[in-house]
């Protein structure tokens, strides 16, 4: 089907797939680069496979600022959406009747002066940071296939809509767009679909490749007198010693 469909065409300079953290800190950065320099912005397309910016971005987190710091000097003064910064980090060992507090906190897990944020909220506010600077973003663009000129990537196909559980067009069908860049840079997150054909295609796994775990996440609802904004919980259990840490939120 895809051979006989035809397709609109769609060329830029640089192409992101996947408007995640590390991708729209990116292209910021290249935009304020090319500024700085006084270089004419070259013509730069974020793609992003969710109907909206933040659709895939779910987690919490503790950020370093550091990164961001670099990016924004002034991140804070700029309204960077975070809840408070760590000042008390605390690892417990638990068990079903009893904890028990360390009396330091191990290396690893020392969060302090780092920020409390919802990375859905930073992908929000690094949006509208990149489209300040003249970045397009496409959110309902979803990447099916990179495209390959012998074994250079060239570019990517967006999936077709209107299509059965089985891939035959249905009476609303709308082909996907071949989109062609001279740079296509992969942010799609973890085993990303294109990426996983760009690796096995070019061979790019090498003798370490990357593996992955299933995690699982819970929000606790606390009295409101027991929260106390800037604390971090390391806890661990002591039966089966998998860590997991609860934010002072």
């Amino acid at each position: 089907m895809a051979e006989a469909v035809e397709r609109e065409r769609l060329d830029v300079d640089l192409l992101f797939v996947g408007a995640g953290v590390a991708t729209l800190a990116a292209v910021i950065h290249l935009a304020d680069l090319c500024k700085a320099q006084n270089l004419e912005l070259p013509s730069i397309l974020v793609i992003e496979k969710g109907p909206e910016l933040v659709a895939h971005q779910l987690s919490g987190a503790l950020m370093d600022p550091r990164g961001m710091a670099e990016l924004f000097p002034d991140f804070v003064a700029q309204g960077f959406p975070h809840h408070y910064q760590c000042t008390t980090d605390e690892t417990w060992f638990m068990s079903a009747k009893r904890a028990m507090k360390l009396p330091v906190t191990p290396p690893p897990f020392v969060n302090h002066g780092n920020y409390a944020i919802s990375v859905s909220d930073v992908v929000r506010w690094l949006g509208t940071k990149a489209e300040e600077r003249g970045i397009e973003i496409y959110p309902g663009f979803p990447a099916s296939q990179p495209l390959f000129e012998g074994k250079r990537v060239v570019g990517v196909q967006v999936q077709d809509r209107g299509v059965d559980k089985d891939g035959h067009p249905k009476s609303v069908f709308e082909p996907g767009p071949l989109i062609f860049a001279k740079c296509v840079v992969f942010g799609e997150g973890t085993r990303g679909s294109c990426t996983k054909v760009v690796v096995e295609t070019l061979g790019l796994a090498g003798p370490n490749p990357q593996a992955y775990e299933t995690g699982i996440k819970e929000i606790w609802r606390i009295q409101p007198e027991k929260h106390v904004p800037g604390r971090v919980v390391h806890g661990m259990d002591l039966d089966d010693q998998i860590p997991n840490h609860i934010l002072g939120a």
